[in-house]
């Protein structure tokens, strides 16, 4: 059975409309993955930048010659002077 040619012309149509929504979908796609790709980048940078300054920072502590010093701790004095 033929399409005749009101039906051919409907049927072209659906599939432009089809072809044109596949391909927005695809660089839908497309552009998930390249988003993906970015943060991946950027995590990989932050990661070695956070790294580098782990190590800059031991050895800065080495020469220094010390053990790692963590937050100043707040006298539990100045605490108790408030409350009386």
């Amino acid at each position: 059975m033929e399409d005749t040619a009101p039906n051919a012309g409907a049927r072209q149509r659906a599939e432009a409309i089809f072809d044109k929504r596949a391909q927005q979908d695809l660089d839908i796609v497309e552009q998930q993955r390249q988003a993906q790709r970015n943060e991946i980048e950027k995590l990989q940078r932050l990661r070695s930048l956070r790294l580098a300054k782990e190590v800059a920072d031991q050895e800065t502590q080495a020469l220094a010659g010390g053990k790692p010093r963590g937050r100043p701790r707040r006298s539990r004095l100045g605490k108790a002077r408030s409350e009386t």
